[in-house]
């Protein structure tokens, strides 16, 4: 969600893009009837992806399909176990790149306004958000990445509650309520999904706590949905192809390879077309 994708003819390449200061650059262009056109001088960076393979698999033996009880269809659980799996390690990727504090601005919520209290303010940390990156980048931020549990914590806030009465949405207090009042700020809502293996690591880096995928923390940001290479927009994904799901008979180990593959890059584009709001 924060890095829409977009279709890639090669693994890697470079390509030039324009700076914001040429892009938004207003010129007198004029000319009288016979006169030559004017000629401009430009800004240009360059810049470049690498889309990476990424791929999970699963191995069911072939006495198991074939004893399997009606209706259960070990292959097609397999297959839709490795596609939320694929996802929610995409999801990962993507909001550690996106959680980077040395690039992205980020401001903290203050002690008693905090959204899990009464006396939170998120309407008015969402408008600065919005309001700081127009400022910096003259793009409107239309998107939010918010924690389910922050979401739930919220509604709770006088704040929220009194911009509902004013919005003529009565009581606020549901996650329905909660995506139509975001989306009357022109936000698209994304709630964060969460990770972690509660007993079993399949390796060292895997997480092993069951927790939200970014904490405490809310991603204001600019989001274009069909993004090209020269998009403006907190960040996108370069794809060479996406994910698909396949199965085949290895005849060696009398079983069914079930695998999902994707090939992308997740390239941030702009940090200030984004906002952490953090200690919410």
């Amino acid at each position: 969600a924060i890095f829409p994708s977009f279709k890639v003819d090669k693994v890697t390449d470079s390509y030039l893009d324009w700076t914001p200061a040429s892009t938004h650059r207003v010129i007198d262009n004029r000319i009288t009837k016979l006169e030559d056109p004017k000629y401009i001088e430009y800004e240009a960076l360059e810049r470049s992806y690498r889309t990476v393979p990424y791929a999970l698999g699963d191995l069911i033996s072939k006495e198991d399909v074939d004893n399997a009880d009606d209706p259960i269809s070990l292959i097609a659980d397999s297959a839709r176990f490795l596609e939320n799996a694929m996802r929610l390690a995409r999801e990962a990727r993507v909001l550690t790149a996106a959680f980077n504090p040395a690039i992205v601005p980020a401001v903290v919520t203050s002690g008693g306004f905090a959204w899990n209290l009464a006396t939170g303010l998120p309407i008015r940390s969402i408008r600065a958000a919005i309001t700081a990156i127009w400022a910096a980048t003259q793009t409107v931020a239309n998107a939010i990445v918010i924690p389910m549990i922050v979401a739930v914590e919220m509604l709770g806030c006088a704040e929220w509650l009194t911009y509902y009465a004013q919005t003529n949405l009565q009581d606020g207090k549901s996650l329905f309520k909660l995506n139509l009042g975001l989306q009357n700020l022109g936000l698209e809502v994304f709630i964060s999904g969460t990770c972690g293996l509660e007993t079993d690591q399949n390796t060292a880096s895997d997480p092993n706590i069951f927790g939200p995928l970014i904490g405490r923390a809310v991603l204001v940001y600019t989001r274009v949905p069909k993004p090209t290479k020269r998009t403006r927009c907190f960040g996108f994904s370069p794809t060479f192809y996406g994910r698909e799901v396949s199965k085949e008979f290895i005849s060696r180990k009398r079983a069914w390879e079930i695998f999902s593959r994707e090939h992308m890059d997740e390239l941030m584009i702009d940090a200030n077309c984004g906002l952490w709001i953090t200690g919410v």
